[in-house]
């Protein structure tokens, strides 16, 4: 399935991205989780709200992301398998740690190493993080370092921003259940997919991926307030990935 990640129309509330990625012709989304504070919050975590969402715009809940705080603040964990479990979603997405992260770290070693059946159950995948200037690098960088994970999420912009290929991972690997589906520019990340073809069109093709999401940002878009641009470019981007995915 070819779903949206609501991360990508973040200015927007979750009815309105729903509606818009209906209109579009998604069947699903990823839902970004957010953190106290946030846009959405309480929206992120209401059961019931997002129950009426998923009936009311026909569009399934598919995988969910955890809250970006949750590298450093694992408490949320049990609410979200919770979440997870009454939704009935295939996925939930945690990033590999950094080098400076050492409690989350050792929070996911003692996840692999007790709760490896929960992983499976709940399709807890390990998405590859990227090198960026003045952060500590991941601890899990190349494809080999994710080969003990029961799955893994491959970004294929968080990898392009490493400097590493894609189709490496899609090669090495046979526990990859979702591609988090975006550009790298050389400067940004998570930008559409359609300004080179070539190149995604290849990963696409490469093997079968059962789950593909769209995890753009607003700097995808020509105009993030223009809905009829964000909709025309996420059907253009629907029709590209089903006319190349195996």
């Amino acid at each position: 399935m070819f779903t949206l990640s609501t991360a990508a129309l973040y200015p927007y509330g979750l009815n309105r991205i729903f509606a818009i990625a209906q209109e579009a012709g998604f069947k699903g989304v990823e839902l970004m989780i957010r953190s106290e504070g946030d846009t959405a919050y309480l929206d992120s975590w209401d059961i019931v709200y997002l129950s009426d969402l998923e009936e009311k715009y026909e569009i399934k809940i598919v995988s969910l992301h955890v809250p970006f705080v949750f590298e450093k603040d694992q408490s949320s964990f049990n609410g979200i398998i919770s979440l997870s479990e009454k939704l009935k979603t295939d996925h939930i997405i945690i990033h590999a740690p950094r080098a400076d992260q050492n409690a989350y770290a050792e929070w996911l070693k003692n996840m692999l190493a007790q709760n490896r059946p929960l992983m499976v159950e709940r399709g807890i995948l390990v998405e590859n993080v990227h090198k960026k200037t003045g952060i500590a690098d991941p601890i899990f960088d190349k494809a080999e370092d994710f080969r003990n994970f029961p799955g893994v999420c491959l970004d294929t912009a968080h990898a392009l921003r490493s400097g590493l290929d894609p189709l490496l991972f899609l090669k090495e690997l046979d526990n990859i259940k979702q591609l988090h589906f975006s550009a790298w520019d050389g400067r940004d990340d998570h930008l559409s997919v359609l300004a080179d073809k070539e190149k995604f069109s290849a990963i696409l093709a490469f093997k079968p991926i059962r789950h593909v999401c769209l995890e753009l940002c607003p700097k995808a878009f020509k105009n993030i307030a223009d809905q009829r641009e964000i909709i025309e470019t996420l059907r253009a981007t629907i029709d590209f990935v089903e006319q190349n995915k195996v």
